[in-house]
């Protein structure tokens, strides 16, 4: 069988466009996006730093040119998450303690809510309104059967998810920037936001919380307010505060 050279060049190009595309796939088949790490070997994180979300320790992991990945979560019994900055890949990194999953620095929709033992790796804005949904449904639904025997005790117990929707727990502050209230209280050596948030519920007057790094740099800080979350302004760069309201 004879080929032509049009044809010959045509096969070429086509062997060409394949083998070029192979490494693109498997780089998308290689990036790990919150799934539980299980490689061979002993890489262990050059780094340990304090985060109180998935998204802050993404974020620190960005800020650091050694960083290719990073492991999250709240192991069980623990009083704050684990942040471990990695120097490989996800694939390369061996399996970690229970709850924790591995991010590359590439991914996105990292979780930027709090975990808690329930969702011990966090919840992304869309997973905690779609959550909220399903609550507020079921709700409606249980409070629909029972409304003949019990209005009054359906309408406070409404009133109550009204106000618990309303809380920040967990979720960077978003009030206005040009907001400024002062602390309550500053300590920097409270070392969990499980930790500052039960100040402020033992200190007269706070409504709220702030816990996080005051800079790139900086330490962790629990700062208590005597004004709701959603009047603390946004976090500046190289700060990582979550906010929690007094009824989380």
């Amino acid at each position: 069988m004879q080929f032509t050279a049009s044809t010959i060049a045509f096969v070429a190009a086509l062997m060409t466009s394949q083998v070029s595309a192979m490494p693109t796939e498997l780089s998308q088949r290689a990036q790990l996006c919150g799934s539980t790490p299980a490689a061979s070997g002993a890489q262990d994180p050059f780094s340990n730093p304090a985060a109180a979300t998935a998204d802050a320790c993404m974020k620190l992991c960005n800020a650091d040119s050694k960083c290719l990945s990073f492991a999250f979560g709240l192991p069980a019994n623990a009083a704050a998450p684990t942040c471990a900055l990695f120097a490989v890949a996800g694939a390369q990194v061996p399996a970690q303690t229970a709850n924790l999953v591995v991010f590359d620095k590439a991914c996105t929709g990292v979780p930027t809510i709090a975990p808690t033992t329930a969702n011990p790796i966090g919840l992304t804005a869309a997973q905690q309104q779609q959550q909220q949904g399903t609550n507020q449904a079921g709700n409606t639904q249980t409070g629909n059967q029972q409304q003949g025997a019990s209005q009054g005790q359906n309408t406070q117990a409404q009133q109550g998810k009204q106000q618990k929707r309303a809380n920040n727990c967990g979720a960077a502050p978003t009030g206005p920037a040009t907001s400024n209230p002062s602390p309550l209280k500053n300590d920097a050596s409270i070392k969990s936001s499980a930790d500052c948030l039960a100040l402020c519920k033992t200190t007269s007057g706070c409504q709220s919380v702030e816990f996080g790094k005051t800079s790139a740099n900086g330490q962790d800080e629990c700062r208590l307010f005597s004004v709701p979350a959603s009047q603390l302004p946004p976090p500046t760069n190289g700060q990582t505060f979550v906010a929690f309201d007094t009824g989380c």
